[in-house]
């Protein structure tokens, strides 16, 4: 310990702010896929800012992207065009949303794919049997 942000903000006499800091560290997972997602885009530094700006629920973010208005009441610099695009468009916000959903739905689907194939083929062959028995 010692070192975690909630110590550190009340060892320099920030009482408040330590205590905000333990309720958000004492961990939503939102949180933490929020900080996770930030740290994919190179924007990890506005983490407390979208935090405080009560813009800590990565799904909520997803599905109601970011406007100019926002980010400007966050405090995200106007000069920072990058940052401010890759906020509003939600950059590879979706392989945050919820991990299994997104790594378990496309294999599934490829494998009935291949299964409608196959079945395909047997019912060729299983025509072509008839005929030679007819004869």
């Amino acid at each position: 310990g010692g070192h975690t942000p909630d110590a550190l903000a009340e060892a320099a006499g920030y009482r408040d702010v330590a205590e905000k800091l333990r309720k958000f560290s004492s961990g939503s997972p939102d949180h933490v896929k929020l900080k996770d997602w930030l740290n994919s885009i190179n924007c990890e530094r506005y983490f407390a800012k979208l935090v405080n700006a009560g813009f800590d629920n990565i799904k909520l973010i997803a599905e109601n992207p970011l406007t100019d208005e926002e980010l400007n009441e966050l405090g995200i610099p106007r000069n920072k065009m990058g940052d401010r695009k890759k906020l509003k468009t939600g950059q590879n916000i979706e392989k945050f949303l919820s991990d299994d959903e997104a790594q378990g739905s496309g294999a599934s689907e490829s494998e009935e794919e291949g299964s409608d194939e196959d079945s395909e083929e047997d019912s060729e062959e299983g025509s072509g049997d008839s005929e030679e028995e007819s004869d």
